[in-house]
């Protein structure tokens, strides 16, 4: 699907290398195409102020049309910086516990 330039499209998966997740909404700012025929775009990433947090460049395929179904919704962007050790224990933030004990009260509510 060819999108128009400077228009926001959505993230169709996570591209971790630049903390951005499926859904993250980025501003298409360049149209490329690969000496493969590939398509792709240079993108574009906000956070809610404004301020640019990623510059970076994905295939055509890992982006969608934004849709009226959707919602907006704000997440951190923290990098963990990982010291001499291959394993992590990640603690989950107040807003991912929150979102569970949500998503639990809609179904024994309803």
């Amino acid at each position: 699907m060819k999108f128009e330039l400077y228009t926001d499209v959505a993230l169709r998966c996570d591209v971790p290398e630049h903390r951005l997740c499926r859904g993250d909404i980025v501003k298409l700012v360049d149209h490329h195409v690969a000496s493969d025929g590939t398509e792709g775009y240079s993108i574009e990433v906000f956070n809610p102020l404004g301020d640019t947090i990623s510059v970076t460049s994905v295939p055509a395929s890992t982006l969608e049309a934004l849709r009226q179904d959707e919602g907006l919704r704000a997440r951190t962007t923290d990098v963990i910086e990982l010291a001499d050790t291959d394993t992590l224990e990640l603690q989950p933030s107040r807003t991912v516990v929150q979102e569970v004990l949500d998503t639990l009260d809609e179904r024994q509510a309803g």
